[in-house]
C-alpha cells in the first residue's frame, strides 16, 4: 500500500521528518527536487552539526536526531561483489554505540564530495571538524578547495600528514589557513624534510601534538596566534627561547595570549639573561630557575609573565616540564 507522505498537512510531515534518522533524510531528499526543498526547510533550522574525515578513509558525522556516521569505501572491500553495479549500500551498524552507514563505490571519492556537497546544501551547515590524514598523490585539494568555497572558516581542524613532500604540505596547510582551532597530528616524514618550509600560521588556537619534530625557531616566529601549545618533541634550545622573547618585545606575534612548550632543564637565568625584566617574587614559588619574571614590550607597553611550569603532553596522562608565556591584560 502506497503511503503519500507529502499529502499529509505540514505539521504532519514536520513531525514524521523529527523521528526519522540521518540515513532516512538524506534518502527522502533524493526523491524528487520538490522533495529536497520539503526536507530542507524541515532540518536547516534545527540543532545540528557536520563533522568530516578525509584520507584515505571518508567520512561525514552527521548530529542530528540520533546521529549518524556515513562511510564511502570502495567496492574492492566488499566480500562480494555486486555484479556491474557501481555501488552498494549496507544497512546501518551499531558499532560502539555509533550508528553507521556504508556505501561502496568504484570511485568513492568522487562519490563522497557529490555526497558532501548534497547534504551541506540540505542542512545549510558548515563543516564544524575537519580530521584530515593524507599521504602524497592522495591529498583532496578540490575536496578543501569545495569546504573553503562552502564557509568562511573552519571551527576546527585535526591534520596528520603520512610522508607527505614539503609541496604538497605547503599547499594543503595554505587551503586550511581559515581553520581557528588547529591540532597537528602525528607527522610521519623524512628526516631534513620541511626545515625551509617558512609559513605564516595564522589559527587562532594552535596545537602541536605530535608533528613538530621538525619544527626550527624560524616556524614559531611565523606563528600568529593567540594560543600556541607545543607538547612534542622538538629541536629548539635555550637560546631560540631567547630569540622569540626579544622577537616578542620588539613587536613579533600582536595576537599572543599564551604559549606553551614542552621543555625539559628549563633555566630562565640563562633565557632571559640579555633581555630586560622584573622578578614576581611575591610569593613562595619564586625560583631564579622557573620564575615567574615580567617582561614589556617597547612600543606599547604590554606585559607578559614567563616562568616555568609543568603541563600535560600529547597524552592526558603524561606531564612535563614547561616553559610558558601569559600576555597580561
Amino acid at each position: 500500500m502506497q503511503f503519500h507522505l507529502y499529502r499529509l498537512a505540514f505539521l504532519a510531515i514536520e513531525q514524521v521528518v523529527k523521528h526519522l534518522d540521518p540515513r532516512e533524510i538524506y534518502n527522502l531528499s533524493k526523491c524528487s527536487k520538490r522533495s529536497f526543498r520539503i526536507i530542507n526547510s524541515l532540518v536547516k533550522n534545527q540543532k545540528c552539526s557536520l563533522d568530516l574525515r578525509v584520507g584515505k578513509t571518508l567520512k561525514l558525522d552527521v548530529h542530528h536526531n540520533c546521529g549518524m556516521e556515513f562511510q564511502y569505501c570502495h567496492l574492492s572491500k566488499l566480500e562480494d561483489m555486486p555484479g556491474t553495479f557501481n555501488q552498494h549500500f549496507s544497512s546501518p551498524e551499531d558499532v560502539f554505540g555509533r550508528s553507521i552507514s556504508l556505501s561502496y563505490w568504484e570511485n568513492p571519492y568522487e562519490a563522497f564530495k557529490e555526497f558532501y556537497n548534497h547534504m551541506r546544501c540540505l542542512y545549510e551547515k558548515p563543516i564544524n571538524h575537519l580530521i584530515y590524514v593524507v599521504k602524497p598523490g592522495a591529498m583532496c585539494y578540490d575536496l578543501l578547495e569545495q569546504i573553503n568555497q562552502n564557509q568562511p572558516f573552519i571551527e576546527r581542524a585535526t591534520v596528520t600528514f603520512m610522508k607527505t613532500v614539503e609541496e604538497e604540505m605547503v599547499t594543503a596547510l595554505n587551503m586550511l589557513s581559515a581553520v581557528r582551532n588547529m591540532t597537528w597530528g602525528p607527522f610521519i616524514i623524512r628526516d631534513g624534510q620541511f626545515r625551509n618550509v617558512i609559513q605564516k600560521f595564522e589559527y587562532d588556537n594552535l596545537t602541536i601534538g605530535a608533528g613538530g619534530v621538525w619544527l626550527g625557531i624560524k616556524h614559531i616566529l611565523n606563528m600568529d596566534c593567540r594560543t600556541i601549545r607545543i607538547a612534542c618533541q622538538h629541536t629548539l634550545n635555550q637560546a631560540h627561547l631567547t630569540e622569540y622573547l626579544k622577537a616578542w618585545i620588539t613587536g613579533a606575534a600582536p595576537k599572543l595570549e599564551h604559549f606553551i612548550l614542552i621543555f625539559e632543564n628549563l633555566n630562565l637565568s640563562i633565557v632571559l639573561r640579555e633581555i630586560e625584566f622584573q622578578k614576581v617574587d611575591t610569593n613562595d614559588t619564586f625560583t631564579e630557575t622557573k620564575g615567574p619574571y615580567i617582561i614589556q614590550r617597547k612600543h606599547d607597553g604590554r606585559r607578559a609573565k614567563v616562568f616555568g611550569a609543568i603541563s600535560k603532553g600529547w597524552h592526558c596522562t603524561t606531564y612535563y616540564d614547561s616553559f610558558e608565556i601569559s600576555v597580561l591584560e
